[in-house]
C-alpha cells in the first residue's frame, strides 16, 4: 500500500473520540493522599482540618456571658475609680499649695488647704468625740473652739487622747489661755457617721462627749457660730495630743489599675476556658 494513504487502523484511531477520563497512576495518589487518608481541601477550616468542633450549649454559654460581662464592668469600674483619684490627687496638692488666714473662716472650705491661724482657744467649752481608736485603743479626739479677733470661730481637732479604764471618768485635757498661732489642714466633718441613740449634744456639762461632729448642734451648744470645717492640728504645731493624720485618704490610683488588671485577667481566663470546653474532636 502507498505510505502516503494512512491504513485503516490508522483511520480509526484517529476519528475516535478522546475520553476526557484517563487512568489513575502513582503519582495522582501522592497528590490525593495524605497521612490517615484523603488531604484536606484548602476550602476547609481550620478546625476540620484539625479534626475539632466547636459546639457550645446554650445555658452553660449565657451563664460564662453573664460573668464575664461582670468581670469587665467590675475591671472598668476599677479604672474609672482609677481616673478619679488622679483628679482628687490633683486636687489634694493644688490645696496644699494654698495658705490660708483668718479671713478664710467665712468663705468656701478647700479641703487639706493649709491654714495659719492666729486667736484665742475657748478651754471652758470643748467637745470630746466618741469611740476613736489609735492603735487598737479605745479613745477621744479633742475638739476645740478657737475665736479670732474678728472673723469667728472655728473648731480645731486636737488629737486623740486615751480613755479612762472607767467610762463615767473623762480625761484631763488643757487648753493654753492667751493669744496664740497654730497651723493645721482644712478637713470637712463626716456627718454621715451612723450613731445609735443620742449624740451627746443634749447632755450638760463640759467637756461634752459627742458621738459625731455636727457643727449646727455645736453651734448651739457653744451660743456663737463656727466656720463649717474644721481644722486638723499640725503634728509640730504645739498644744495638741497624739495626731497622725492621714493625708489623702483612700487608694492610690496603680492600686485600682492592679485591680483592674486582676478583674481582666481573670475575663480572659474565662474565656479561654469556655473555648476549650467546647472545643470536641470530631467524630469524622
Amino acid at each position: 500500500m502507498d505510505g502516503n494513504v494512512p491504513s485503516v487502523a490508522g483511520a480509526l484511531r484517529l476519528a475516535e473520540p478522546k475520553s476526557p477520563c484517563r487512568e489513575v497512576g502513582p503519582a495522582d495518589l501522592l497528590r490525593v493522599t495524605g497521612v490517615g487518608g484523603v488531604r484536606a481541601s484548602p476550602s476547609m477550616s481550620p478546625l476540620k482540618r484539625a479534626g475539632l468542633r466547636f459546639s457550645p450549649s446554650i445555658v452553660p454559654t449565657a451563664a460564662a456571658a453573664a460573668l464575664l460581662a461582670l468581670l469587665c464592668s467590675l475591671g472598668f469600674w476599677q479604672l474609672d475609680r482609677a481616673a478619679g483619684k488622679e483628679a482628687a490627687l490633683a486636687r489634694y496638692q493644688a490645696a496644699r499649695s494654698t495658705v490660708l488666714d483668718e479671713t478664710a473662716l467665712g468663705r468656701e472650705p478647700v479641703e487639706f488647704a493649709r491654714v495659719d491661724l492666729g486667736g484665742r482657744y475657748d478651754p471652758a467649752r470643748q467637745f470630746l468625740q466618741d469611740n476613736r481608736t489609735y492603735r487598737g485603743r479605745s479613745g477621744y479626739h479633742v475638739l476645740t473652739p478657737f475665736r479670732t479677733e474678728s472673723h469667728g470661730a472655728v473648731l480645731v481637732n486636737r488629737g486623740w487622747v486615751p480613755a479612762e479604764p472607767v467610762r463615767s471618768a473623762l480625761p484631763e485635757i488643757a487648753a493654753p489661755r492667751g493669744t496664740v498661732r497654730l497651723q493645721g489642714t482644712v478637713r470637712l466633718p463626716r456627718e454621715d457617721l451612723f450613731v445609735l441613740g443620742d449624740t451627746g449634744y443634749s447632755a450638760p456639762g463640759w467637756p461634752r462627749v459627742v458621738q459625731r461632729v455636727e457643727l449646727d448642734a455645736m453651734k448651739r451648744s457653744l451660743g456663737y457660730p463656727l466656720a463649717d470645717w474644721l481644722v486638723a492640728l499640725d503634728p509640730a504645731s504645739p498644744n495638741g495630743y497624739v495626731r497622725e493624720w492621714k493625708a489623702a485618704p483612700g487608694l492610690t490610683p496603680d492600686r485600682h489599675r492592679g485591680y483592674a488588671f486582676q478583674w481582666f485577667a481573670l475575663a480572659t481566663a474565662l474565656f479561654a476556658i469556655w473555648v476549650a470546653v467546647n472545643l470536641k474532636r470530631s467524630d469524622r
